[in-house]
């Protein structure tokens, strides 16, 4: 019975996962008058308070192209390039009791 072949060295990468949330409150959303590819942009902000990694959210109302114009895009927008990023998305629907979660394989930017 074989076990399978023996490594003649290995090693472990542990990555260090920063879990964080950012709330956003845009006042008279209802009230956009954005036109499709037209942006909403909040204020940058960090995971954590010497993180030199600065994000920010940027939601187009009307879509961020015709190909999505009958949808709202939300994004998570990094400011410094070359990093590869993890995106989660959860969708919650508490009127429908719907909670839903999206991930992407990654992005560079």
């Amino acid at each position: 019975m074989s076990s399978g072949p023996v490594a003649e060295s290995w090693c472990h990468t542990q990555i260090k996962v920063v879990k964080f949330s950012h709330m956003w409150t845009i006042s008279n959303f209802s009230f956009c008058q954005q036109e499709v590819g037209e942006v909403i942009q909040s204020s940058t902000f960090s995971s954590e308070a010497n993180n030199p990694l600065k994000w920010c959210l940027r939601v187009y109302p009307k879509g961020l192209d015709e190909e999505s114009k009958d949808y709202l895009s939300l994004y998570l927008f990094l400011s410094i390039l070359n990093y590869k990023v993890l995106f989660v998305k959860n969708f919650i629907q508490p009127e429908r009791n719907i909670q839903t979660q999206e991930a992407d394989h990654g992005c560079h930017f």
